[in-house]
């Protein structure tokens, strides 16, 4: 009678367990997709292992991948639940703007909310409500981009190369992660000053300059796919700053007169004007 052989149940496990905890809905998304790269690596040095025929070291290899897919998820979790709740907590408690749509037509989200699988902004404060648009025929590219507010243009940003979509992963472009983009402060706002930003936008289309009057509906640039993007969109967000400052900027809760009843935006959800 043979007894238990846990190298064995290890070696079966961790594939299954790994995958499992990649799929499970929580956590940001950069921090999924690093434990999606190591797992793989230790994944790749058990198979080495296994050609070696060192089956000790491939199951403690095994162990590593199960011990990570257990704990990076429950990590997850606990951050998961702290972001959701302040970002509940400041959109509750932050006076935001309403706002038309940027556009024409039917757009869909993505990267908003308050739940972080899904709202991959949370990694910085200023964008915490902040929103990605693409438009659902997929005529994203050259899409006329409207301000959504009355205001005066308080900041331009022109010059920076549209850039190849990616399918799958390109390198952070952290020195100019907005691309192209207007900052316009919003007119009649009590208080502090507060700024909306459209960002990534096609190079040399911007068609306002700093200190402009602008109304609500007028076009003031055409969606691109320049800054930190690998598909051309629009990104939206309102803060406390007229220059992009990641990080250092405050993000103000922003909604849409077309949300047709909405808490707030959530991703998928057509948004048409």
């Amino acid at each position: 009678m043979h007894g238990f052989d846990w190298t064995r149940w290890v070696l079966d496990a961790a594939p299954a367990v790994f995958i499992l905890s990649l799929v499970l809905p929580i956590g940001l998304r950069a921090m999924r997709l690093r434990w999606a790269r190591d797992g793989f690596l230790l994944i790749v040095f058990m198979v080495v292992l296994d050609g070696l025929g060192h089956r000790k070291a491939e199951a403690v290899a095994g162990l590593a991948v199960i011990a990570g897919s257990v704990w990076f998820p429950a990590r997850w979790y606990r951050l998961s639940a702290r972001l959701k709740a302040a970002w509940l907590k400041r959109w509750s408690a932050a006076e935001g703007i309403v706002v038309a749509a940027p556009f024409r037509g039917r757009w869909k989200p993505s990267g908003c909310g308050p739940n972080p699988a899904r709202n991959h902004h949370l990694v910085a404060p200023d964008q915490w409500f902040a929103a990605d648009f693409v438009r659902v025929d997929g005529e994203t590219l050259g899409s006329e981009i409207l301000s959504p507010v009355d205001g005066v243009v308080a900041h331009v940003e022109d010059g920076h190369p549209d850039i190849r979509p990616a399918r799958f992963f390109r390198k952070p472009n952290v020195r100019s992660p907005a691309g192209n983009y207007v900052a316009i402060e919003v007119a009649c706002t009590e208080g502090p000053p507060v700024y909306l930003l459209l960002c990534h936008l096609k190079q040399g289309s911007v068609k306002v300059a700093a200190g402009a009057n602008v109304r609500a509906g007028e076009v003031v640039a055409l969606c691109g796919n320049s800054g930190n993007t690998t598909a051309p969109h629009l990104h939206i967000h309102a803060q406390d700053r007229a220059e992009i400052a990641v990080g250092r900027a405050k993000g103000l809760p922003l909604r849409f007169h077309e949300q047709a009843g909405a808490e707030w935006l959530e991703p998928g959800a057509i948004l048409e004007s």
